[in-house]
């Protein structure tokens, strides 16, 4: 039948590893993303995540650019910390 054959040819291309391995992934950038102070955390949520430029994300943050900078700097380089500690 077209539709068994479908579905066994849907299973067979499907890479499970790959999938459990960026879902096991995924969930360490979120605890490691809880574990930095809220301003970096919401610095990069809005760069990186949402998109925005760093002067819009001071802009929506109403802080200052400089400020946006380091923030986002010093979370990434604590994600960093964060994340070479699970591999």
């Amino acid at each position: 039948r077209f539709e068994e054959a479908l579905c066994s040819d849907y299973r067979s291309s499907v890479d499970y590893e790959s999938a459990v391995t960026a879902f096991e992934t995924s969930g360490h950038i979120r605890r490691a993303l809880q574990a930095l102070p809220v301003e970096q955390r919401r610095s990069i949520e809005l760069v990186y995540f949402s998109g925005f430029t760093m002067a819009e994300t001071a802009q929506r943050l109403g802080q200052p650019l400089g400020s946006v900078k380091s923030r986002v700097r010093m979370g990434l380089s604590k994600l960093r910390v964060l994340l070479a500690a699970v591999a």
